[in-house]
């Protein structure tokens, strides 16, 4: 299991066990929902969470359990209610909080992204098939500035 921070992309590699089917399950914490939950539970950052930490996690009973119990609405071909996806996105985040409670100074962090260096982020994930307009987000730009700076490095 692995946690990807905000505004980041990432690549999967599938490496299926011989004897079980391959699953990828991703569950989005978005930031309404996060906002959500963090003004119901009063949820306070006080500290900033290491940049390099690594976000993988030994599955649990907990995990698994919850993991589980995502299979019927997976497999079934009706639509989850919209209210029934909330809590179990509820339910993910509680886990996460259980299994390491600092977790809440990363993702109950709603600041915005700041300007990150364009040529080091692009040289790192060049290989993504993500829109420009995209990449300008994650470096905290707009279109038009991300594209005049990338241009400089471009010539």
């Amino acid at each position: 299991m692995v946690l990807v921070r905000k505004n980041q992309l990432i690549r999967t590699v599938k490496h299926p066990s011989v004897n079980e089917r391959y699953q990828f399950i991703s569950i989005t914490l978005d930031d309404e929902t996060l906002r959500q939950y963090a003004a119901e539970n009063r949820v306070k950052i006080n500290a900033s969470f290491p940049e390099n930490q690594r976000l993988f996690f030994e599955p649990d009973d907990f995990f698994r359990t919850y993991f589980a119990s995502l299979m019927p609405y997976i497999n079934k071909t009706e639509i989850v209610p919209p209210r029934l996806a909330t809590l179990k996105v509820k339910e993910a985040i509680e886990l996460l909080l259980l299994s390491n409670p600092d977790l809440k100074n990363l993702i109950f962090d709603f600041s915005e992204p700041h300007k990150i260096d364009i040529e080091e982020f692009m040289n790192k994930n060049f290989m993504f098939n993500v829109p420009v307009n995209a990449f300008a987000q994650l470096t905290g730009r707009s279109l038009s500035g991300f594209k005049r700076i990338f241009k400089r490095f471009s010539i």
